[in-house]
């Protein structure tokens, strides 16, 4: 029908998009405007009427091509704000991870530092007294970072001589690490707060996200482009 075809072509004027997916849609539109006129029709309605209720029906030339255009915008907006989302969780997730990396390696120089200045504390005491003990909690609270520390004589690897825990729950198990290093018949045994874990948690983070949103995005532009063709 001549009306619907003019009607259909009106809606459809301005709208920017794949031309093949806007073929798509007028058809589409048009189909089941003739067949709302046709039953229409049959109920006795002149093709005029028909027509007009059939347009009133689908809510108006002017809202509907309001609606059409504004459903090409959404699909272009949605799709480059999937990509800048996942650019931005991967820069984020870099820049976390470039931030606690060089602190996880001073940590764990400092945690080793640490554990000879134990070792040797407990080496030259072998009783530790509450002089030593003062002096080991002292090195301890000043290294926050260290949650655990277990410390053993002669080989003795089931009862330290020297024991600290402070109160550490480990709510994500993943970011702690263990360490252990000893100097003569002393060891030491440390959970610390491992940042290098964090960052690279972060960054790995970062990268999947990323991967998924990139995927997403590279399947609408992909399903556009099919459709051009």
């Amino acid at each position: 029908m001549k009306m619907i075809e003019e009607y259909v072509n009106k809606v459809y004027q301005h709208v920017k998009g794949d031309e093949k997916e806007v073929q798509e849609l007028k058809e589409e539109m048009k189909t089941h405007l003739i067949e709302a006129v046709h039953e229409l029709r049959l109920e006795g309605k002149t093709e005029e009427e028909a027509f007009q209720i059939a347009i009133d029906r689908f809510g108006g030339e002017s809202e509907l091509r309001s609606v059409v255009s504004e459903l090409f915008k959404i699909q272009k907006v949605f799709a480059a704000r999937v990509l800048y989302a996942g650019i931005a969780i991967l820069l984020l997730s870099a820049g976390v991870f470039g931030y606690f990396l060089p602190i996880g390696n001073e940590r764990v120089e400092e945690r080793s530092t640490i554990s000879y200045q134990i070792a040797d504390m407990v080496e030259a005491d072998r009783e530790v007294s509450d002089e030593t003990k003062s002096k080991v909690d002292s090195l301890l609270i000043a290294a926050p970072y260290i949650k655990h520390v277990n410390v053993y004589l002669n080989g003795d690897m089931e009862d330290p001589v020297y024991e600290m825990d402070k109160g550490n729950n480990q709510t994500f198990p993943i970011v702690y690490s263990d360490y252990g290093s000893g100097s003569g018949n002393s060891f030491v045994k440390m959970t610390i707060l491992d940042y290098r874990v964090i960052g690279i948690l972060a960054l790995f983070f970062g990268v999947t996200c990323f991967t998924v949103l990139f995927i997403i995005w590279l399947i609408i532009n992909l399903y556009h482009r099919k459709k051009s063709y």
